[in-house]
């Protein structure tokens, strides 16, 4: 029981490994929009939580982190479900060209991405577009040089003039979920023609994006995982532990499809058995009408051994993104599938006391597991990501062997 004990604090440990959860102190925070707050870390963490719109910013008028650019700059931006808006000028440090912002996490409410909003980020390499986006505004990803691939949901309406533009002498690959013709509809046609077409200007050669459409579209490029990250993400690929679709946008949240791959994926191979087999011998069997929008047998698995639940009206969501709540209360559930006992814990955190985690909450707590965010708060909302999620499962593992 001590070995099983200690496995599940690990397990659990790790979960809490959200970028919040690396927050080491508040630099600075403050409002955003009329129901939106802000909060930068000293790692350079930038956590936007609330819902609705975020406020347009303008060159002469910034956004209130800009004024750290040369101090303490935005690292890593992560947008909270709920917000539907970047702001304009959100990121855009008027041309200086800033290496430091090198990843962003954006929500599945979003619904448009401001003018000039990341303009001159640099540092931006790969970013995927949620589904829900529907416009991009002007040169939102203007002079974003090092911008090597972008993914662009189905669901955009307007693509505004110089949105992906990214810079002279870059080479991009836009992957477009939808037809030729749905793209060429959303983009003005001179627009459409400067971006796929090579010229010149001055000293700079502009080069044509490629774009692949829908199904024609080769496999999702792979993008590095964080320094601190990389050495435990290759091992854990190494040894198997992570299915090849997961092995990309290692910074951005992980779908909760994928977090049930990694999660049934490590039960077969530490027990050496099919989730199947391990059902079985619990007595226990999926039904098959559990859910709405799947019936892929590793989420009905998750949801028989009570792991999982669904979202709403009978439907998993399995491509929405899971949150640090979601991550409690399955660190609880996985406790309490272990034969520990888990209720009359309590804790203290001033964001939490009317969220549905609350009743899950208390244990991880209890047992340091997963920290807060700073200023008593344990952001629920907050957001895992691949990398965090692989590294969780490889930390498990070798603890388990």
């Amino acid at each position: 029981m001590k070995k099983l004990i200690s496995v599940l604090l690990v397990f659990v440990f790790v979960l809490s490994l959200t970028p919040t959860a690396w927050a080491a102190d508040i630099y600075d925070s403050g409002s955003c929009g009329e129901h939106i707050t802000w909060t930068l870390d000293t790692d350079g963490v930038l956590i936007v939580s609330g819902y609705g719109p975020m406020t347009d910013y303008s060159e002469t008028n910034p956004a209130p982190w800009i004024k750290h650019k040369d101090t303490n700059p935005v690292r890593t931006a992560i947008f909270n479900e709920g917000i539907t808006t970047i702001g304009a000028y959100a990121f855009d440090y008027i041309w200086y060209g800033t290496p430091y912002l090198t990843s962003v996490s954006l929500p599945s409410t979003l619904v448009k991405i401001g003018d000039y909003a990341f303009g001159a980020n640099i540092g931006l390499e790969n970013i995927k577009l949620p589904n829900n986006l529907n416009v991009i505004g002007k040169a939102a990803f203007d002079g974003c040089w090092a911008m090597k691939s972008i993914r662009l949901p189905v669901s955009i309406q307007k693509i505004e003039r110089w949105a992906l533009d990214f810079g002279y002498d870059s080479s991009v690959e836009i992957y477009f979920e939808g037809t030729e013709d749905a793209f060429k509809a959303v983009i003005d046609e001179d627009y459409y023609e400067n971006l796929t077409t090579e010229y010149v200007v001055g000293h700079y050669v502009h080069k044509p994006a490629t774009i692949y459409y829908e199904n024609k579209q080769p496999p999702l490029p792979s993008n590095q995982p964080s320094d601190w990250a990389k050495k435990e993400v290759e091992k854990a690929i190494s040894l198997g532990l992570v299915p090849s679709e997961i092995q990309n946008y290692y910074r951005q949240p992980i779908a909760r499809l994928d977090t049930v791959k990694l999660v049934v994926n490590l039960l077969e191979i530490i027990n050496g058995t099919t989730i199947d087999n391990l059902l079985i011998e619990r007595g226990l069997f999926v039904n098959t009408n559990t859910f709405t929008d799947t019936n892929d047998n590793k989420v009905l698995s998750a949801s028989t051994l009570g792991i999982i639940n669904g979202m709403k009206e009978g439907e998993f969501a399995p491509y929405s993104t899971l949150t640090r709540a979601q991550a409690a209360a399955i660190i609880n559930r996985i406790a309490n599938v272990q034969g520990i006992a888990t209720d009359g814990y309590t804790q203290n955190f001033t964001d939490t006391a009317k969220h549905w985690v609350a009743p899950e909450l208390g244990w991880p707590v209890a047992n340091k597991i997963i920290k807060g965010v700073g200023q008593n708060k344990f952001d629920p909302d907050g957001q895992l990501t691949v990398e965090q999620a692989i590294l969780l499962i490889y930390r498990t593992y070798t603890t388990l062997i």
